[in-house]
């Protein structure tokens, strides 16, 4: 393989390169072939730990903006709301539940992704 990019024409079958816009065979034009665009892979760890750090960045990290503001909201809701009842160390217990909880969906997601 001499490592040029080519491509068969539609028309004729030709093996003609890549970047040719008319088939030096037939003549006719090639169509128009769009590049492929690769989404940035984003690391499963980060989020993870983003998650870990505030409940719902990690979703943010991955582009999920609704549901990392949804997780992050619940959390400082029912944080205040339980802060009301409970002791400090029960509401930071509840705390790292939540970031537990969010920490795995961002794990979740981020393989699911790819």
């Amino acid at each position: 393989m001499s490592g040029e990019r080519t491509k068969f024409c539609p028309h004729c079958g030709a093996m003609i390169p890549y970047d040719e816009t008319y088939c030096p065979a037939c003549g006719e034009s090639q169509p128009v072939l769009e590049a492929v665009t690769r989404r940035p892979v984003k690391k499963t760890w980060i989020a993870v730990l983003l998650s870990l750090l505030v409940t719902g960045l990690g979703h943010l990290y991955l582009g999920r903006r609704r549901r990392g503001l949804t997780i992050f909201t619940v959390t400082l809701a029912v944080g205040v709301v339980a802060g009301l009842y409970f002791t400090y160390d029960q509401v930071m217990f509840m705390g790292l539940l939540f970031a537990l909880f969010s920490a795995y969906d961002a794990y979740l997601l981020s393989r699911v992704q790819g």
